[in-house]
């Protein structure tokens, strides 16, 4: 086995480029890597683990260096709609499920390497995967919509969103929803001025204003203190007949990695 392939070579020539891009990237992948976890119900730390850990494994037993090795939203939303019928979010056993359905996957994975069933996806058409993502985008734009209007809603659909969104449009916070049409302008700027990294642009000055200003004082709610330290490891507790319902998910997560 060959390994730390992807990291070969590295020219000296090109190492402050290829440090400066890292950088750029840790700044940018991970509070995306923390949205995608508030998309699955998962803390927020979980965040940090599914960016750093399998990147630095990928590093060393992968073989591309052109493949992309984290948390995307289409898993994360999949992973929390089949999560939430089973247990619980905001549990500790709703990390510990997960955990064992991303095993599940991971093994599944494994034995489609083993069997050669990556021409499976080829059965997906590309009608298909587009829907698929856009209605995945759309759920995602839904989940987030409530937080970009500093309204807190219990709703699990879009349409339920809209309804509750509707019904608790009194307490709107106009200071959040000004700061999120702020960041909002700013990265549709970014599609058109492509050599300004806007999502850099957005992270930094958020940080920036929210420690000079404080945002809290304005009524902005802000992600909070994120638990440090390695992971806690806990036994599931799956309830009963809940199984099938897992498998089913493994599956489905393993089917949109495929393609």
């Amino acid at each position: 086995m060959n390994l730390f392939t992807p990291l070969r070579p590295v020219p000296r020539g090109r190492l402050r480029s290829e440090v400066a891009a890292g950088l750029t990237l840790a700044a940018v992948g991970i509070p995306i890597s923390m949205g995608y976890c508030t998309i699955a119900h998962m803390p927020l730390a979980t965040g940090l683990y599914t960016m750093i850990l399998p990147a630095v494994a990928y590093c060393i037993f992968g073989s591309s260096r052109h493949l992309s090795v984290s948390a995307d939203s289409a898993s994360a939303a999949i992973l929390a709609a089949g999560l939430v019928t089973v247990v619980r979010p905001g549990t500790t056993n709703y990390v510990a499920v997960a955990g064992l359905v991303a095993g599940l996957t991971g093994l599944m994975l494994v034995a489609a390497r083993i069997f050669h069933l990556g021409f499976l996806a080829n059965f997906l058409s590309r009608t298909l995967l587009a829907g698929f993502m856009a209605g995945v985008g759309i759920t995602i734009a839904f989940q987030q919509l409530p937080k970009m209007l500093g309204v807190t809603v219990r709703a699990t659909t879009p349409v339920g969103t809209l309804i509750a969104l509707v019904e608790h449009r009194g307490a709107i916070s106009v200071p959040t929803v000004v700061t999120s049409a702020v960041c909002l302008v700013i990265l549709v700027a970014g599609t058109r001025i492509r050599a300004l990294p806007t999502e850099l642009v957005v992270i930094i000055g958020g940080i920036s204003v929210a420690s000079a200003v404080g945002l809290r004082n304005w009524g902005i709610a802000s992600v909070g203190s994120v638990h440090a330290g390695l992971p806690v490891l806990a036994l599931p507790h799956v309830p009963p007949g809940a199984w099938p319902r897992l498998l089913e998910l493994s599956v489905s997560l393993v089917v949109v990695i495929l393609a």
